[in-house]
């Protein structure tokens, strides 16, 4: 399983493509404003599976802004979505492991993402990927996930101190 990134909507270089992206995203968001979701995508990164050269599994990656304390950078994900065909064969967790691991910063910050209450599937693989409830929003909630900094990564992780034997 490979997964491929780029800025903006560089990765749809045929009408077919992004016609078949059209359809993903009306499928997965059960809408019919696909085009309008798609033109969202423009300013933001994207991170992608194709399985037999079409997309199986896709999401957004924008950078916000910085905390009012200035203590984190906030990522957002959004137009996260698995072709119906392709669910339940471990693609958005690949791809959502994939993006914390490439969002390993100087400074630790935060992963957030917004998902349906009705998306029960959704919720339980954000959960299982350490995501946690954030902000209630109606019909929604917003979850984030705690991206560590390099530092606790190459020092706490691939190198955990030792513990003395007294």
């Amino acid at each position: 399983m490979e997964i491929k990134d780029c800025k903006g909507l560089q990765f749809l270089r045929t009408q077919g493509q992004k016609s078949h992206m059209i359809d993903l995203l009306n499928i997965s968001f059960k809408t019919t404003d696909g085009d309008d979701i798609l033109s969202s995508m423009e300013n933001s990164h994207q991170y992608y599976i194709l399985h037999k050269h079409r997309i199986a599994s896709i999401l957004s990656l924008k950078e916000t802004a910085l905390s009012r304390t200035g203590n984190y950078i906030p990522f957002m994900i959004y137009n996260a979505c698995t072709h119906p065909r392709f669910q339940n064969r471990g693609f958005m967790s690949n791809l959502l492991a994939h993006v914390v691991k490439t969002l390993v910063t100087d400074r630790p910050g935060y992963l957030f993402l917004e998902v349906l209450k009705n998306n029960t599937s959704a919720i339980g693989l954000y959960h299982k990927m350490g995501f946690r409830a954030y902000k209630d929003f109606g019909e929604g909630v917003l979850m984030r996930k705690r991206i560590p900094s390099r530092r606790f990564y190459t020092e706490e992780v691939l190198y955990p101190p030792q513990r003395s034997h007294r």
